[in-house]
């Protein structure tokens, strides 16, 4: 994605599709402090750094076995991997930098953080480390999403999870599992993002074959999301991208139902019931009332609210 993209929003019923821009700077990435590994690439030739936004490095492990170097000072380390040179006497034939992952442990701000680096042949990166210094984020994150509207709330939430930044006042957890598997494409339950409003799930997919993608595709394989996002639409084989998917975490909250301006699937489709039994259709529902029961029911209830249908006509 470049740098400047427009952030495009599209509100079918009570689903909203968004399209999130990234303005966060290129070789940059953004390392929240969390539980477990995080991937990180990195460049293979030239030298990465890492920054501690809120401290300093105090401690770094990793082995120089496995072809790599690092060093701090203050709040800067700096990485780089060491080349390989196949010799014969004094002569220099080859030199070889090899492109296995490599672990590291870097102490930012007394929390450590468990990266592992993947070289690529890429420019020199850098990896910002942020570590949680507001106690209080689950207290601002609620007053957040009372003061701003559902829209906008949504829009900025997948925003922060694209940047892989975890909203303030939600826990990540990360899930790495099969999802659904499909000829074209794999899709893998990745991370999940728990607010006391929201939950936000981060999903994989990568492409069996070159293959286009769009977000109501993967509504039959989602519980009742509020809003979804495709980082990329077009993948090339073996190639990846992202989707996120924000979902109430309390089904019977309020804040969302008031939000759409159909609120209840049930009650939409006994409007469209009257209007065809008024008007003598030989049809029992549009396609537009079904595809929006489905977007918003479970599978039982949509069969309940059809067969009700049916054995009243």
């Amino acid at each position: 994605m470049g740098l400047k993209q427009y952030q495009k929003i599209i509100i079918s019923m009570s689903l909203i599709v968004v399209s999130v821009f990234a303005d966060n700077l290129p070789n940059q990435t953004i390392v929240d402090e969390v539980q477990g590994y995080k991937y990180i690439d990195i460049s293979k030739t030239d030298i990465n750094r890492a920054y501690c936004e809120n401290g300093e490095f105090t401690q770094l492990i990793f082995s120089s076995e496995k072809e790599i170097d690092i060093q701090k000072n203050g709040k800067n380390a700096f990485i780089k991997l060491i080349p390989i040179n196949k010799t014969q006497g004094d002569e220099i034939l080859s030199t070889t930098i090899n492109t296995f992952a490599r672990e590291a442990y870097l102490t930012c701000d007394n929390k450590m953080f468990s990266l592992i680096l993947v070289p690529k042949d890429i420019p020199a990166q850098t990896i910002i480390l942020k570590t949680v210094i507001d106690e209080k984020r689950v207290e601002k994150n609620k007053e957040i999403e009372v003061v701003n509207d559902y829209q906008t709330t949504v829009s900025e939430l997948i925003k922060s999870v694209y940047k892989e930044i975890t909203p303030e006042g939600f826990d990540l957890e990360f899930i790495d599992k099969p999802k659904v598997q499909f000829y074209e494409l794999s899709l893998i339950e990745f991370k999940k993002y728990v607010g006391s409003t929201f939950i936000i799930d981060e999903l994989i997919i990568k492409a069996n074959q070159d293959v286009s993608l769009n977000e109501k595709m993967f509504l039959p394989y989602l519980q009742n999301p509020l809003a979804i996002s495709l980082e990329n639409h077009k993948l090339t084989k073996d190639s990846t991208t992202r989707l996120f998917v924000v979902a109430n975490a309390n089904p019977m909250s309020n804040y969302v139902q008031n939000s759409s301006k159909y609120s209840n699937a049930i009650e939409l489709i006994q409007q469209q019931k009257q209007k065809e039994v008024k008007d003598n259709s030989k049809k029992y529902l549009s396609d537009e009332v079904i595809d929006f029961a489905k977007e918003q029911l479970s599978k039982e209830q949509i069969e309940n609210v059809l067969k009700n249908f049916n054995s009243e006509e």
